[in-house]
């Protein structure tokens, strides 16, 4: 057994809370498909356990450095900086919940541990070798309830992968149910709401650039985006076309409209 103490406190990102760490999870899990690991998300309801799970892959022990990160020059990655999952970590550990990653051939367990060289809590991960080596990576929380799972469902239609009616355009696509009225996603991970726009957009995570947060996109970024996939849209789904720009802002003016089709 080895322990990997992370200078981290229980209370870093302070104003995080579980909705934030499940996205870190989430986007984790998205880039490692885009790198050719096929993700599979489950829930168990009578286990209270959300599982999410990336096939063929492994993290290294580099990855525990805060800012060391993998994917920095791989184009369409959501996450970039290098500090997703140990913050996701530390928040879901400090909300009560209990999280533990088989990593192929290693059994990861994270708590929170009084460190003798600090002198202070911090974020231990300890490691163990698995008699059974698996060839997966997969963090389990327990504790996550049905409430708590059909809310998560709302923010990140990427767990089931459900959402409805919808049309391709070349940003990603438009969403056409009622329930994702005004909601922006990308690659299915929520990131704002605005009710002037007719309809919900998912889009692809290569034409948007998010902060850690993930939590807002430039508003004059977000109705260039719209308008690119408006009319992308056009040919495919005329009727669609003509409904948004009658009456609603998913269109710019048309200065706006010809600089997003440049």
């Amino acid at each position: 057994m080895e322990n990997y103490e992370l200078p981290l406190s229980p209370n870093y990102v302070c104003n995080w809370g579980i909705r934030e760490a499940i996205r870190e999870l989430l986007q984790n899990a998205i880039d490692g498909e885009n790198c050719g690991h096929p993700k599979e998300i489950e829930y168990s309801e009578s286990e209270r356990i959300l599982y999410i799970r990336n096939k063929n892959t492994k993290l290294p022990k580099s990855s525990l450095v805060l800012g060391c990160s993998s994917k920095d020059s791989i184009e369409g990655m959501i996450g970039k900086f290098g500090e997703g999952y140990k913050l996701a970590l530390i928040v879901l550990l400090r909300k009560g919940f209990t999280v533990n990653i088989i990593n192929a051939d290693e059994e990861w367990i994270p708590n929170f541990t009084i460190s003798e060289k600090f002198g202070t809590q911090v974020l231990n991960i300890e490691v163990n070798n698995l008699e059974h080596a698996e060839t997966d990576l997969c963090f389990s929380i327990s504790g996550v309830d049905k409430d708590l799972y059909d809310e998560l469902l709302t923010y990140f239609p990427c767990i089931d992968g459900d959402y409805g009616n919808m049309v391709e355009s070349e940003n990603g696509y438009i969403l056409l149910e009622p329930k994702f009225k005004g909601k922006m996603y990308v690659e299915g991970l929520y990131i704002q709401s605005d009710d002037n726009f007719k309809y919900g957009y998912n889009f692809n995570s290569d034409v948007v650039d998010l902060d850690r947060d993930r939590k807002a996109i430039n508003y004059y970024e977000l109705r260039k985006l719209t308008a690119a996939s408006v009319v992308t849209a056009e040919t495919c789904c005329p009727e669609l076309f003509k409904a948004i720009s009658d009456s609603y802002t998913d269109v710019f003016i048309e200065e706006y409209l010809t600089s997003a089709l440049k």
